[in-house]
């Protein structure tokens, strides 16, 4: 019998499943007696409401449940099961059981099965395959993650990538049968996404190659430079857009609506137009966060909000970027702000000082939509919009073409605006490298120096005529 590895072969998790109870004589549960949400649940309707409530939803106590009978499963799922030669369509299979070990016997089960078949003609039932792109690219990750390289966050988007491919043949299929032709299709299609898309899976691809080379599963590496015509990454059909900021005017604007309409989200717009930092980090403060460096107060930038495997908004451990650990200078507008925000934080379990009115945690969409909201209000990049209902009728409605990574750059520009040199700014910014400040902010950085120059034509011109009196003077003579 061959080992199957895990995180290879298969991956097996445990989960809970509830079935209704029929008669029970039990005491309502001690948690449901508790609870003064009830209408969250519908006063416990049934399995469907009840999972709207968190701590229900999460509830494995089934010796106080006296709505439901609960039990742990476990699941495998083949990671690379094959396809079907007759549908040319990918198989995957689950295995279920009440144990680790009866779940993976099932699947060992099917496994040898499949092996006996081997080499009988085709049936259309499907077959094991040698490991695929996408074997290998999870395998990767998983290392990755389990080296601390990426994060939770990281993982997760770098598993959408592979999802991504996966719905295509090639992420099913041996790799040793994947042509380069296959490929460079994929990377065709692809072109119709946005650069940084196909940047991504052009990425996730290449590593694949590199590690498959380096097992031996192949014998040519189509991304490797020195193959003889390798596969090189496509162009978008869409333009890149540019970096795009707040005019001085809307910057203005902004601020004198803010100060005249209370609202929860003023102080977070504030810091993040205010200090340059992204809205993730700005979202994972504490008190402890602010210091005192010399005689001046800093924030002292550790970490950001990021996302755990399962997709749940959490504090990480460590900010977007190595470069993103720095110290950040307050000003007096942003001094302002933050002693604002620490007067009306709410007490919570992470101690951050930002938070929604219950304590949890906000995440970036929130802020995004509430951000929007303000700039309509304010009358900044007003833009029309249709909203489909629940009817099939259309309606037509008002939004503003902004987003919070505005405010960072509107904080950039209004440096490069005051003569803020720009290996100054990539330090603020926690930029690794300056090339990627220069990319971002160039045409910005070109304009001013352009209208800078203009000086020297000024000085060389106001010269010229000095010289041209003196010397007039002296042939007058």
């Amino acid at each position: 019998m061959k080992k199957l590895i895990e995180g290879r072969d298969y991956t097996i998790h445990k989960y809970t499943t509830k079935d209704k109870r029929e008669i029970t004589n039990r005491k309502i549960c001690p948690n449901c007696r508790e609870c003064e949400h009830r209408k969250i649940c519908s006063n416990r309707a049934n399995l469907y409401t009840m999972n709207k409530c968190e701590i229900c939803r999460n509830c494995v106590d089934n010796e106080n449940c006296d709505k439901f009978y609960i039990y742990t499963r476990y699941k495998a799922n083949v990671l690379h099961l094959g396809y079907s030669e007759k549908t040319g369509k990918p198989i995957r299979k689950q295995f279920s059981g009440k144990t680790k070990e009866e779940a993976l016997q099932k699947l060992y089960d099917s496994y040898d099965e499949v092996i006996k078949n081997k080499g009988k003609e085709d049936d259309g039932s499907p077959r094991f395959c040698e490991v695929s792109i996408v074997n290998i690219a999870i395998d990767i990750e998983e290392k990755k993650l389990k080296k601390g390289i990426t994060g939770p966050n990281g993982y997760k988007s770098n598993k959408d990538i592979i999802n991504r491919i996966a719905k295509n043949r090639i992420g099913d299929i041996p790799i040793q049968n994947v042509t380069k032709k296959q490929i460079e299709n994929f990377l065709e299609d692809e072109r119709k996404n946005a650069s940084s898309t196909i940047a991504k899976d052009y990425r996730v691809l290449r590593d694949v190659y590199k590690e498959a080379m380096r097992k031996g599963l192949i014998k040519e590496n189509f991304f490797d430079p020195n193959y003889h015509d390798p596969i090189e990454k496509p162009k978008s059909f869409k333009q890149d857009k540019k970096v795009v900021a707040l005019t001085s005017e809307e910057d203005y604007m902004l601020r004198r609506y803010i100060k005249e309409n209370p609202s929860q989200y003023n102080n977070i717009i504030l810091i993040c137009l205010f200090t340059g930092m992204r809205i993730g980090e700005v979202l994972a403060l504490t008190p402890n966060d602010i210091v005192r460096y010399n005689d001046d107060v800093m924030i002292q930038i550790t970490r950001t909000l990021t996302k755990s495997k399962d997709g749940k908004v959490v504090v990480g451990d460590v900010p977007k970027t190595k470069n993103g650990i720095r110290k950040v200078d307050l000003r007096p507008d942003a001094k302002v702000v933050l002693e604002n925000a620490l007067k009306e934080m709410i007490p919570n379990e992470n101690n951050i000082i930002f938070t929604q009115k219950n304590g949890k945690l906000y995440n970036e969409g929130m802020i995004n939509s509430a951000f929007k909201r303000i700039a309509k209000n304010a009358g900044i990049r007003i833009i029309d919009t249709k909203k489909k209902k629940v009817d099939g009728s259309i309606v037509n409605l008002k939004s503003s073409d902004v987003h919070t990574h505005m405010l960072r750059h509107t904080f950039a520009t209004r440096c490069i605006e005051a003569g803020v040199p720009i290996h100054v700014l990539q330090k603020v910014l926690g930029h690794a490298k300056i090339q990627t400040t220069i990319d971002t902010y160039g045409d910005i950085y070109d304009y001013f120096r352009q209208k800078e120059m203009n000086k020297y034509d000024e000085y060389m011109a106001n010269q010229n005529r000095r010289f041209e009196e003196k010397f007039e003077k002296k042939n007058e003579e």
